[in-house]
């Protein structure tokens, strides 16, 4: 690969890492969410037994934190597939030759993109679609509506579409890296 396609391919990559990255700091302030709900209705829950009036837990906070862990997971998940942060047993695989491995490799994001780009088609046109036309609710366990179940359909299909993205994005990086892109941001995969 010569200097100019390596750097637009660094370019490239810089632009589809600071996407994913970015949709990945949504997951991160649902998950400052979750801890506080959490908190809140612990603290309420403690002032109402000490007798203070109108404290109490907060209500649905079971299904808030239930439902708020779908895009902590989800919308993380390709960043952390991006980053090879992602928990990688190779006891056996190393014992073969170089090119093995990255077929191994490759083998396994492709594997990965079709599943993820499955399931994503089926939480957008399936699950989200069932949730709009129904107009399912969340519900607590007190039977309390509060918001429509398909933006969390929403994010669980688009979590997975780019988990799938960034499984593509992966098997780019390997045959057309030469070194890592930027060392102290991101780990890539050794040139095999």
């Amino acid at each position: 690969m010569d200097s100019t396609n390596t750097s637009v391919f660094r370019k490239v990559d810089n632009v589809v890492v600071s996407i994913i990255k970015t949709i990945s700091y949504v997951s991160a302030v649902c998950l400052i969410i979750i801890m506080l709900v959490a908190f809140l209705n612990v603290v309420g829950e403690k002032l109402a037994k000490l007798g203070i009036p109108g404290m109490g837990g907060i209500p649905m906070s079971m299904a808030l934190i239930q439902y708020f862990h779908i895009p902590v997971v989800f919308l993380a998940s390709a960043f952390v597939t991006l980053d090879r942060g992602h928990t990688s047993i190779d006891m056996l695989s190393t014992k073969f030759p170089k090119s093995v491995q990255k077929g191994f490799i490759v083998l396994g994001h492709l594997l990965g993109a079709a599943i993820s780009f499955f399931i994503s088609y089926r939480a957008f046109f399936v699950l989200m679609v069932r949730f709009y036309v129904s107009k399912a609710p969340i519900t607590s366990t007190s039977n309390v509506q509060a918001w429509p179940k398909w933006p969390f359909a929403f994010v669980h299909g688009l979590g997975f579409f780019l988990l799938g993205v960034s499984f593509v994005w992966a098997i780019v990086r390997i045959f057309a890296v030469p070194a890592p892109v930027n060392q102290d941001k991101l780990h890539l995969p050794e040139e095999c």
